[in-house]
């Protein structure tokens, strides 16, 4: 996207005050067209809906308006969810430590010490370039590297599978020439005290060795082959060694500690990735930063279940097709049901065991 691009770029501003309305709006319209306010508090919704934002800004006196807002935005705003978009959060010297806390976990993406006044303006400016920048990226709907890594390691599978099928026709060659050989050595046998017998075994070995030549162009197309997939097998070899390198992100969505703290002892030794949220609005707000290769997704939780946090991650066209294993302490058929209706892939029941874990997480990444 171009700067033009960026230029044009949907930017809403959410407050409670005209004053920090017309302030962070004038400072914004210098570098900025497409430029919105929102202070109704009863109009939350509709203002996402109409604005459709690129970037939120969160223009509050305190760091607790800010909070209550988000909430309230994503509880009653199925478009929040839906549409992509970053959220920049102003604060003032007192919120900052704790700001910069809830962006490290991932509640807000950016935030900028603004009030009582703002020093740098530019700074604002560049903080929305660098979220639409960011915004871009993820908006890129292109395969992680988690999935090409998965389909490196199917292809070495295959090529195990190549060497182990030459290796069987190779094998089959040679039992073919041997049992012709005993055949011809007995056939000769045979002939040896008859009338004609010198003339018998001319004929027997001229036509073992017109079979013999038969095999020959099969021998020479399997060594031929292999010397021809020697230059596929480095690649594929290669392939593999990197894939090795990767980190597939799996995302954990469970209030529970102790089970977060189970999952996690048994996957640190597994080459994975763990993100971790402690309820499915926390979950659907890290999905805004992070591209998770497969969820984990308790169905019992405060806030919001499992099955809608499933429902409103799968309703983004760029987690469409991302793998969502439910965790559940029952099996009943209407969990089932309901989470399969969501988008879900697979289920464990709890207590599962490390083996379980480490398959279903495997399945879900198209791993062998």
């Amino acid at each position: 996207m171009s700067v033009h691009q960026f230029n044009l770029a949907a930017i809403l501003i959410a407050t409670d005050e005209v004053a920090r309305a017309n302030l962070v709006r004038n400072i914004l319209l210098d570098e900025f067209k497409t430029v919105s306010v929102s202070m109704d508090p009863q109009l939350i919704a509709q203002d996402f809906k109409q604005a459709r934002p690129a970037v939120l800004v969160l223009a509050f006196a305190t760091l607790e308006q800010s909070e209550q807002y988000f909430q309230k935005l994503y509880r009653t705003c199925k478009s929040a969810l839906q549409h992509p978009h970053r959220t920049l959060i102003l604060c003032g010297h007192n919120d900052i430590k704790t700001v910069y806390t809830l962006c490290k976990k991932g509640y807000f993406n950016d935030y900028l010490l603004f009030w009582p006044r703002p020093d740098d303006p530019l700074q604002f400016c560049m903080s929305i370039y660098h979220l639409l920048r960011e915004l871009e990226a993820m908006t890129d709907y292109t395969p992680s590297a988690a999935r090409f890594a998965a389909l490196s390691r199917g292809l070495g599978g295959q090529e195990s599978l190549l060497d182990a099928q030459l290796a069987k026709l190779n094998q089959y060659i040679a039992l073919v020439e041997r049992t012709l050989e005993r055949s011809e050595e007995e056939l000769i046998t045979d002939v040896d005290h008859t009338p004609n017998s010198e003339a018998l075994r001319e004929g027997i070995t001229a036509e073992f060795r017109r079979i013999n030549s038969a095999l020959l162009p099969l021998r020479r197309w399997s060594d031929e082959l292999k010397r021809a997939l020697t230059p596929l097998t480095t690649v594929i070899r290669n392939l593999n060694a990197l894939a090795k390198q990767v980190q597939p992100m799996v995302l954990v969505v469970d209030d529970d500690e102790l089970q977060c703290k189970v999952i996690e002892t048994v996957l640190k030794e597994e080459n994975y990735r763990l993100v971790f949220a402690a309820s499915g609005l926390e979950a659907l707000s890290l999905l805004r930063q992070l591209r998770p290769d497969v969820v984990l997704m308790d169905v019992r939780m405060p806030d919001m279940d499992g099955i809608t946090a499933t429902q409103r991650l799968k309703a983004l066209p760029q987690f469409a097709q991302l793998p969502v294993i439910m965790i559940t302490g029952h099996s009943e058929k209407a969990v089932v049901v309901d989470s399969l209706r969501a988008g879900a892939t697979g289920f464990l029941v709890k207590p599962f065991g490390r083996d379980t874990l480490i398959t279903k997480l495997r399945e879900a990444l198209g791993a062998p």
